[in-house]
C-alpha cells in the first residue's frame, strides 16, 4: 500500500473530510491503516475514523481499506430538536444537486432520543424532505430502494443533532464479493482484518511468517490473510458505488486509482497460511469460500480438532475466533478447547503468538498461557474480546515463585513416597498458598493441574470502565496460573504438550489417556479431566489394603472408583471380584481396566446396576470385603438424597458380609456419621488418620471408616 498520493497527472483536488466506519471499539486499527494509505487522521473514536486526504487517497480508501465498513462524506448539519426542525435541517440541503434525475434512494437513519423514540420515524422524515425538496425544484419524485439505492443518505441523530453524510460505498464495505457459503456464525470481514492488524500480520506476511487459524470456520481469516499477504484489493472495483451525482466525484481520477489498486496485486508470499477445523461441513465451505476469493492455492485447509493440530514451523502467528459459548457449543466445550489450544502454543518450537477473540477471558484459563486484553469489541451483536496469548514472561509471573519453590519441596518429598506406594500417580501441590487455589497432579508421564472455580465468576462484559479492574484482575490470576504451569512443566520434566490444565465446567476429553502404575497394575486415566477418572488418588491406601488382604478371598466393589480397586484386590490373589457401576461409560471404562491387566472370569467382574437396586445382582452371605464409595453429593436437597441413599445401601450391606467379613467405608461428606445395622453384630471405627493419602490431605474432607465383625 503506498503511503504517499497517488500520481493525478498534475491535477489538484481540495482534501475532503471523511469517516471511516470500522468494527466496533477497533477504531485504533482503523486508523493505522488509514494512516498508511495516505489519510490524515483528524480524530479517532471508538468504532470510527475521522480523517482529511485528497480525492485520490479517498478513492484508495474505498479500494483497498479492509477494516472499513462504511465510508462517509459529511454534507449537512444542524438541530433536529423536534420533528418539524428534524425535517426542516434535512431539506435545507440542495438535494437537487446532490441526486442526479433517475437515481434511486434511501436512507440510513442511526440514533433516537429524547422526542425520537424510532429510527424508522427518522428515516421516513429524512426521506420525506429529500423527495419534497426534489419535487419542489421542478423535477420528479425519485424512487426509493432500500435494497440498491445509487444514493445513500447516512443520518445521524444524536442529542437533538443531525449530522447528513454520503455514503460512498452505497451500503456496507465489509463483503469481498467472494463468500458464497457461511458457516453458522460468519466472522464479518473488516473485523478479520481488524484481527489480523493487531496481529501484525501485513508485517509478518512480508517477512514470509506463517499464519495457523486452529478454529477457520468458514475460512474468513485465513482468507483475509491470503487477500493481506498478496496485495489483493479489499473491494471489486466494478462493485456498486455510491457516486451517482456526487459534485466531487472524478471519474477518470477513480480509473486511475482502480488501475493501480489492480496492478499493485502482485505481493510474492513465501509463508504458510493453514486452517483447520473439527467440523467438515465448515471446512467444504472454508475450501469453496477460498475457491472463489481466488486464494485456494495460497492457503491449506485441513479437516482436523485443534487437540491434534500443530503450530507452524518456523516464525509464525496464530489467529482465530472462538465460540463464544453462547449461539455455537457451550462452555464447556469451549473451555476443552481453549486447553487443546494452549498445549499446541505451549509445545510449539518457536512459541508464536496466538490472537484470539473470545466471548469471555475466562474462557482462555485452561490455556493455561498468560493474556493481555487487547481490546473489547462486538461480533453478531455479541460483546467479545480480542487477546493476545504468549508465553512470554513478565513480572506478574514472579508471584509464581513461591508456589514453585513450595513444589520443588513437595515433589522432593512425595517422590521418596511414591516409590514406598509403589506408584507414579501423586498429587504435587494441593492448594498449599492461598494465591494459588488449583492443585497439580502427577500422572505418569503427564501433568494435570486443577483450578479451583473462582468464587462470583461473572461474564466479562462489554469493555466499560467499570470493568477493567475485574479484567485486570483475571489477566493478573492468569499471569500467575501461566507462570506456574511452565514452571511445573520445567520442574517435574515434563514436556509441555503434556502438562494438561483443568477448569471445573470443561468438557472432558476422552480422547486423550495416559497410563499410571500402583502396585503391580497399571491403569489408564484422563490427564485432561477436570474430575477424577479412571484412578481416584484419595482411595489409594484403600486399594491398597485390599490388595493385601485379598488373597484367596471375594471383593464386593460398590460405586467406588471404576474398577481399580477391583483390579488391585484381583492381582493381590482374590477369587472372585465383582464391581458395581452405575453407568454403561464406568463399565466400560471398569473391563478396560481388567483387560489391561489381563483379568477375566470370576476373578474380574464389572456389572452395571442402580444405586437402589444392586441388592438384586449380589448374594448374600458370601463377600470378605466390601469397599462402598459416596463420591461428591453437593448441598441442600440433592445432597440430602445422596446422604439418605447412601446410609440405604450401608444398611443392606451387613447380610452381604461373609461371618468374618470386613466393610471399607469411602465418605466424601465430613458430616456423615455412619448408622451400622445390627450394631451388636459389627464394629465400626474411623480410620482417616491412616488411610487419607499425605498428598490429599489439604483438600480431602472425605472420612475412612472400617466396619467389622465384632470378636
Amino acid at each position: 500500500m503506498p503511503d504517499q498520493p497517488a500520481n493525478t497527472g498534475g491535477k489538484e483536488f481540495p482534501n475532503l473530510d471523511f469517516t471511516v466506519l470500522g468494527p466496533p471499539r477497533m477504531g485504533e486499527y482503523v486508523a493505522q491503516e488509514m494512516a498508511q494509505l495516505g489519510a490524515g487522521i483528524e480524530h479517532i473514536r471508538p468504532g470510527a475514523v475521522e480523517a482529511r486526504a485528497d480525492l485520490a487517497t479517498l478513492y484508495r480508501v474505498l479500494l483497498l481499506a479492509r477494516t472499513a465498513g462504511r465510508v462517509l462524506v459529511p454534507i449537512h448539519k444542524g438541530a433536529a430538536g423536534s420533528d418539524g426542525a428534524l425535517y426542516e435541517t434535512a431539506m435545507a440541503h440542495a438535494w437537487e444537486k446532490e441526486i442526479p434525475d433517475g437515481a434511486r434512494i434511501a436512507v440510513d437513519f442511526r440514533g433516537t432520543g429524547g422526542w425520537l423514540r424510532n429510527s424508522l420515524h427518522g428515516a421516513r422524515r429524512v426521506k420525506d424532505a429529500v423527495v419534497d425538496r426534489i419535487r419542489a425544484s421542478g423535477r420528479e419524485r425519485p424512487d426509493v430502494d432500500p435494497s440498491f439505492p445509487d444514493v445513500l443518505i447516512h443520518a445521524r441523530f444524536h442529542r437533538g443533532r443531525l449530522q447528513l453524510f454520503r455514503d460512498l460505498g452505497a451500503g456496507s464495505l465489509h463483503r469481498r464479493g467472494y463468500r458464497s457459503e457461511d458457516g453458522e456464525a460468519p466472522m464479518k470481514e473488516h473485523l478479520a482484518a481488524a484481527l489480523l492488524i493487531a496481529a501484525d500480520w501485513p508485517r509478518r506476511a512480508a517477512e514470509g511468517q506463517h499464519l495457523l487459524d486452529p478454529v477457520c470456520g468458514s475460512g474468513t481469516l485465513v482468507i483475509e490473510a491470503a487477500l493481506m499477504a498478496l496485495g489483493r484489493p479489499a473491494r471489486d472495483p466494478g462493485r456498486p458505488w455510491g457516486f451517482a451525482g456526487w459534485p466531487v466525484h472524478q471519474p477518470e481520477l477513480w480509473q486511475e486509482q482502480c488501475r493501480q489498486a489492480r496492478d499493485g496485486d502482485d505481493n510474492e508470499f513465501t509463508g504458510r497460511i493453514i486452517g483447520s477445523d473439527a467440523d467438515s461441513t465448515a471446512v467444504s465451505q472454508a475450501r469453496a469460500n477460498a475457491e472463489a476469493a481466488g486464494v485456494a492455492e495460497d492457503l491449506v485447509v485441513a479437516h482436523r480438532p485443534a487437540a491434534r493440530g500443530s503450530a507452524p514451523g518456523g516464525p509464525g502467528v496464530v489467529v482465530g475466533n472462538l465460540p463464544y459459548g453462547e449461539r455455537i457449543g457451550n462452555r464447556g466445550d469451549v473451555l476443552q478447547l481453549a486447553a487443546s489450544l494452549g498445549r499446541m502454543l505451549r509445545s510449539g518450537t518457536h512459541s508464536p503468538d496466538a490472537w484470539l477473540l473470545c466471548g469471555d477471558p475466562n474462557h482462555l484459563q485452561p490455556s493455561g498461557m498468560r493474556f493481555e486484553q487487547i481490546q473489547t469489541t462486538r461480533n453478531g451483536g455479541l460483546d467479545c474480546h480480542l487477546l493476545q496469548l504468549t508465553r512470554a514472561l513478565d513480572d506478574r509471573e514472579n508471584a509464581a515463585r513461591d508456589a514453585v519453590n513450595r513444589l520443588e519441596k513437595n515433589l522432593k518429598h512425595l517422590r521418596r513416597k511414591a516409590r514406598n506406594w509403589q506408584t507414579d500417580a501423586v498429587r504435587l501441590f494441593d492448594h498449599d498458598l492461598p494465591d494459588f487455589p488449583l492443585c497439580v497432579e502427577q500422572l505418569g508421564s503427564n501433568l494435570r493441574i486443577k483450578v479451583q472455580p473462582a468464587r462470583g465468576r461473572g461474564k466479562a462484559g462489554g469493555g466499560s470502565s467499570s470493568n477493567e479492574p475485574e479484567h485486570r484482575a483475571t489477566m493478573d490470576k492468569q499471569a500467575r496460573l501461566a507462570g506456574l504451569v511452565e514452571a511445573a512443566g520445567r520442574v517435574t520434566g515434563t514436556p509441555p504438550e503434556r502438562v494438561h490444565v483443568c477448569v471445573p465446567g470443561q468438557t472432558p476429553d476422552d480422547s486423550l489417556t495416559c497410563q499410571v502404575r500402583e502396585g503391580d497394575a497399571v491403569f489408564r486415566t484422563w490427564p485432561a479431566n477436570p474430575e477424577e477418572t479412571g484412578l481416584d488418588l484419595r482411595q489409594r491406601h484403600l486399594r491398597e489394603h485390599l490388595a493385601r488382604g485379598a488373597a484367596g478371598q471375594s471383593v464386593l466393589i460398590l460405586f467406588a472408583d471404576a474398577g481399580a480397586a477391583a483390579v488391585r484386590a484381583a492381582l493381590g490373589g482374590a477369587r472372585e471380584t465383582l464391581t458395581l457401576v452405575d453407568s454403561e461409560h464406568d463399565a466400560r471404562w471398569a473391563r478396560e481396566q481388567g483387560k489391561l491387566n489381563r483379568l477375566k472370569g470370576t476373578t474380574y467382574r464389572v456389572r452395571v446396576a442402580g444405586h437402589d437396586t444392586w441388592t438384586n445382582c449380589v448374594d448374600p452371605d458370601r463377600w470378605d470385603h466390601i469397599l462402598l464409595a459416596l463420591p461428591e453429593t453437593g448441598s441442600g436437597k440433592a445432597g440430602n438424597a445422596a446422604l439418605s441413599m447412601f446410609q440405604r445401601q450401608l444398611d443392606s450391606c451387613p447380610g452381604r458380609l461373609s461371618p468374618k467379613g470386613e466393610m471399607l467405608l469411602f465418605v466424601s461428606a465430613p458430616e456423615f456419621e455412619p448408622r451400622v445395622p445390627h450394631g451388636e453384630r459389627f464394629r465400626c471405627r474411623e480410620i482417616s488418620r491412616s488411610f487419607r493419602p499425605e498428598d490429599v490431605y489439604r483438600t480431602t474432607r472425605a472420612r475412612y471408616w472400617l466396619i467389622e465383625t465384632a470378636s
